[in-house]
């Protein structure tokens, strides 16, 4: 953390995945804004972090999202409809 916070060029983006409660017993040392921003994503709620909740799409927006991203083409329609649905349609 000391090495993070060391680095002065802005903005910096700190992402922390699947994060368990005790990231909390390390809020005040983790880097700060305005140099810093920090994602944390986790299944639980954890101290000190805002949560914002992320649903679920519809089978469409789905495949809309994942054809805004996938560039390829190499994928029939439905093996895209059978990816979005293995994922359950999750923003993810």
């Amino acid at each position: 953390m000391t090495e993070l916070k060391k680095m002065d060029e802005q903005p910096n983006l700190l992402i922390i995945d699947n994060a368990e409660n005790s990231l909390s017993t390390l809020y005040d040392y983790l880097p700060e804004q305005p140099l810093w921003h920090i994602l944390v994503t986790s299944r639980q709620q954890i101290t000190k972090f805002d949560g914002k909740e992320l649903g679920f799409l519809s089978e469409d927006e789905a495949i809309n999202l994942f054809l805004s991203h996938y560039t390829l083409g190499k994928l029939r329609e439905e093996e895209i409809k059978e990816l979005v649905r293995t994922v359950d349609l999750h923003t993810f």
